[in-house]
């Protein structure tokens, strides 16, 4: 597969996630180095800025797009939407509602938490993760587990687990999962 620019905007794919929580295909550290930086925010030219060595990064991309690791994200164009490395796409409730099932983190899904026995801030916010990431919620519930059961405590594992799911699960699942359990953080009666 080829790039039609140096301004297509490249985005992991189920493969390239798997391949970062599992290394089953034994990537080389460079290409997986290179894996990693593929955020959907980031211009192919940016990814090449970060090389120390452009013609082995630019080989690299190849690979992983020809292997299927990487995709060029659809209907973006870098250079006609103003994206740079450092400004973030804005959320599109399309993006959200197709690929996310906002009612996933609806406040009605967990009203009735007690219903499964979550009567603290840390076992709700693990019942959220699970009911957003089923099999995948697994090391999101030990971050939250290993976190004091403060507000505090479970907003530093928030912001742990939003980095785990944008690196290893779904970068479009990172805010909308953040946004639900700052929420339900902020409305924990309880002390800050």
């Amino acid at each position: 597969m080829q790039l039609d620019s140096l301004d297509s905007i490249l985005e992991k794919t189920p493969l390239g996630r798997d391949e970062l929580a599992t290394n089953a295909h034994r990537l080389t550290p460079m290409v997986r180095g290179v894996l990693v930086l593929v955020n959907g925010q980031r211009r192919v030219a940016d990814l090449l800025a970060c090389a120390s060595d452009r013609a082995r990064w630019q080989e690299a991309i190849s690979m992983l797009l020809g292997q299927g690791f990487v995709r060029p994200v659809e209907g973006v164009d870098a250079a006609t939407q103003g994206v740079t490395s450092t400004t973030r796409f804005p959320d599109t409730k399309a993006a959200t509602t197709t690929q996310f099932p906002a009612s996933l983190f609806a406040s009605s899904e967990l009203a009735d938490a007690g219903e499964t026995g979550e009567r603290d801030l840390c076992s709700l916010l693990c019942a959220l993760a699970t009911r957003g990431f089923g099999k995948q919620a697994d090391k999101l519930v030990q971050k939250l587990r290993a976190a004091d059961n403060t507000q505090a405590g479970q907003r530093a594992a928030v912001d742990s687990c939003v980095k785990y799911i944008r690196l290893f699960i779904d970068e479009k699942k990172a805010e909308p999962f953040r946004r639900r359990a700052q929420d339900l953080i902020d409305d924990w009666p309880g002390t800050a």
